[in-house]
């Protein structure tokens, strides 16, 4: 099946997930369909920065997994530690910027809530944005048709004119 997004907006997706999300290897996915992009894949692009960029969060992860490295994620901040405790003490302070922070799910201190509340709570909103992106798809495959330009068929709203 050939892509119906526009290799400048998936770039921009590709972009946008290594610079924001909390790396895993496989949490690099495709803007449509929830599979992961393969190294391969992210070096087939003609920007190099995407590469670069690819490249070093390949890099950190596998540091942070090897050593309990914790990045604070603080805005401006980025430094890093070992947290030796790993999930077993999951608050982790930041040693240049004070702030704590969750070694578990990388985030602020999610202060009123257990990891185990947090988790709930994030597998609800993920749910919950399942259900509305399946309410979504129907509503386009009710309204929509497919572009009659063969190279496009990207969903069009359907119309009498």
């Amino acid at each position: 099946m050939s892509p119906r997004t526009c290799s400048i907006c998936l770039e921009t997706h590709i972009k946008t997930q290594l610079a924001t999300k909390v790396f895993a290897l496989t949490m690099i996915t495709c803007a449509e369909c929830p599979e992961p992009f393969t190294p391969e894949a992210i070096n087939a692009y003609d920007d190099p920065s995407i590469a670069a960029l690819f490249t070093t969060r390949t890099s950190q992860a596998k540091i942070e997994v090897l050593l309990n490295l914790f990045w604070c994620p603080a805005p401006g901040c980025g430094s890093a530690q070992i947290h030796a405790s790993g999930d077993t003490e999951p608050i982790v302070r930041c040693g240049a910027c004070i702030m704590r922070f969750c070694f578990r799910h990388r985030v602020p201190w999610h202060e009123t809530l257990a990891c185990a509340e947090y988790d709930a709570i994030i597998e609800k909103e993920a749910a919950t944005r399942a259900r509305h992106e399946a309410a979504n798809l129907k509503t386009i495959a009710r309204k929509t048709k497919p572009c009659p330009n063969a190279r496009c068929r990207w969903p069009i709203e359907k119309n009498t004119g």
